[in-house]
């Protein structure tokens, strides 16, 4: 799939009271639109009753899509002080260096994929369609934040 284009749906919220990065748990919703390059390659089926055919490769470019879902959780570090400022309004200053667990959700569309022809031994032709390829992931990672 090539790259989708990324659209943030909201703004992070903490469940600490406070925006951003600094709180301890982050939900992000994310939607992505772009393009699949889908392909098939060729092969041979063998069946037990002798029915063999084979497979000619395929490819098609389709519409894709994705929707995500997850949340992060601080582990350890990015602490935020708050020093002063001008007109004594506090500045967060974040210390950086924070260690997230993420852990999200992704639905993907890429859309249908022709395949070639199937040649099975009789002699007959036949030309199938996969139509909307679809997968459910859930994705867990570490993130650690250099600033």
């Amino acid at each position: 799939m090539l790259p989708a284009l990324p659209v943030r749906l909201r703004r992070p919220r903490t469940y600490n009271g406070r925006d951003g990065p600094a709180g301890c748990l982050i939900d992000v919703p994310l939607a992505g639109i772009g393009f699949a390059h889908n392909e098939t390659s060729s092969g041979t089926v063998e069946t037990p009753c002798g029915c063999d055919a084979t497979i000619d490769k395929g490819s098609s470019n389709q519409f894709a899509a994705a929707a995500m879902a997850g949340v992060s959780w601080r582990i350890r570090g990015g602490e935020t002080t708050y020093v002063g400022g001008l007109k004594d309004e506090p500045v967060a200053v974040s210390n950086g260096h924070a260690l997230y667990l993420d852990v999200g959700y992704r639905f993907l569309y890429l859309g249908d994929v022709k395949t070639g022809d199937i040649t099975w031994n009789p002699g007959e032709v036949v030309d199938p369609e996969i139509k909307n390829i679809t997968a459910h992931q859930i994705r867990v990672g570490l993130r650690y934040d250099l600033n």
